[in-house]
């Protein structure tokens, strides 16, 4: 168990770190004032993505990744040899400083194919030697 402070609104919950007082906490703190209703702290459980594809027994194709900033977490958690989604959706809130590293964070598994949007990359998962060709491709 993860002790986290809970903000709950209009039948969506955001979960933010102890002591969050950042950008993030204002918007949960603005999202509460406007549904009138007041931020509580809980525990629960925190758990790998892997942990959840491996009980759920599922081979996913699209993953999308909407983790405000934690995107890199996730991807730790996220045993690439064993569950590795055909596609990834990431979004990437402060591209600029964000792409290159989820770039290389993914490099042996995923190759760019695509901003979608301002904020949002989608990733094709490639085979090694695929991935070889295509960086080669790149090179030339």
């Amino acid at each position: 168990m993860v002790p986290v402070p809970a903000v709950r609104g209009a039948g969506l919950q955001a979960l933010l770190p102890p002591g969050d007082v950042g950008e993030d906490a204002g918007h949960a703190r603005a999202g509460l004032a406007v549904a009138g209703r007041a931020g509580y702290s809980g525990e629960v459980p925190a758990r790998t993505a892997s942990s959840v594809l491996d009980e759920a027994g599922l081979s996913v194709d699209l993953m999308v990744l909407d983790v405000e900033g934690n995107e890199l977490d996730v991807l730790a958690g996220l045993d690439l040899e064993r569950h590795a989604p055909r596609y990834l959706l990431v979004e990437a809130l402060d591209r600029a400083a964000q792409q290159r590293v989820l770039d290389g964070a993914l490099a042996a598994y995923y190759e760019p194919l695509q901003a979608l949007s301002e904020f949002d990359l989608l990733y094709r998962h490639v085979k090694a030697d695929q991935l070889a060709r295509a960086s080669a491709d790149r090179c030339s």
